[in-house]
């Protein structure tokens, strides 16, 4: 059975009888309402279900180590107080009844305000589509289909200026490899052309010009001749070969140390960096050769 002491005469009384038998004064049972907002198991850290003997073992425990006897940290006498403040009552069967029933009462009244709070956050989230066509800025879609409109006119202009890249697919000229060893040479090209990106588009050897030099593009033409040369540009080049596209000898032409499958007539293209010779004549050296199919690009 659990006992308390009377506040008047200090005398051991039943913790289920609300006066004290020797002096008459009236005990009340009823806790501090301050009691109800504190954690007294969490305080004496044991767990709601812990029996009369974990509660007395726990309160040992913490009162050996918050005693302001032997402990001298500045919470120490507050520590002690809330240990004994909740000792007492959970010690006691009636106030600890009272003290769980109205903890109970209070979680069961939270659960109850969040869920109503929860349902009118959704009903707020629920919005009708009318109201969300309403309230929507109309500028926004003005704006979308100004872009959608400018997207669609640089890519137009973009083709536009771009009219020959799509008149040679890249899977329909077959290249035309060497079937020979390659021819030994002496000496190469002093004349070493930059590095440049790949050409977007195919131009005729005719229309080729001074803004091209040093680029890398694709040039296309029909075949007028083709013999092996001894040298170019002062230099010994004995064995190569030299293709030209017109009688007159100041037009572009192609060098390679590589013999084609070609003849006069047919209709190649070649894809490499655009050099100029000492004479200032234009002309590639190639080691790669692409026919054109039934001369689709006269």
């Amino acid at each position: 059975m659990d006992y308390f002491v009377c506040p008047n005469c200090n005398t051991r009384i039943l913790s289920n009888i609300a006066f004290c038998p020797k002096c008459g004064q009236k005990i009340d049972i009823k806790l501090p309402h301050e009691i109800y907002s504190k954690d007294l198991y969490r305080i004496l850290q044991v767990t709601e279900e812990a029996e009369p003997e974990v509660l007395e073992a726990a309160y040992k425990k913490l009162a050996i180590k918050y005693h302001p006897d032997a402990n001298k940290s500045q919470d120490a006498t507050q520590r002690m107080q809330d240990l004994n403040e909740a000792y007492q009552v959970l010690r006691d069967s009636t106030r600890r009844k009272n003290y769980d029933q109205y903890r109970r009462k209070e979680k069961t009244s939270v659960n109850t305000n969040r869920n109503q709070v929860s349902g009118v956050n959704q009903e707020k989230d629920h919005v009708q589509p009318q109201q969300i066509t309403r309230h929507a800025n109309p500028s926004i879609f003005g704006i979308m289909l100004i872009l959608g409109m400018v997207l669609f006119v640089l890519f137009v202009l973009g083709n536009i200026q771009n009219p020959l890249s799509n008149s040679f697919p890249a899977t329909s000229s077959p290249v035309v490899k060497s079937t020979a060893t390659k021819i030994p040479t002496k000496v190469t090209l002093v004349q070493n052309a930059p590095q440049a990106t790949k050409a977007e588009s195919c131009i005729k050897w005719n229309n080729l010009s001074n803004r091209y030099k040093g680029q890398r593009i694709c040039v296309y033409g029909t075949i007028l001749s083709q013999k092996e040369i001894t040298s170019f540009d002062s230099k010994d080049f004995s064995n190569w070969v030299l293709i030209r596209f017109d009688e007159n000898p100041a037009t572009f032409y192609i060098i390679s140390d590589y013999k084609f499958n070609i003849k006069s007539g047919d209709c190649i293209k070649v894809e490499e960096i655009l050099q100029y010779d000492s004479n200032g004549i234009p002309f590639m050296k190639v080691s790669d050769i692409a026919k054109c199919l039934n001369n689709i690009m006269q």
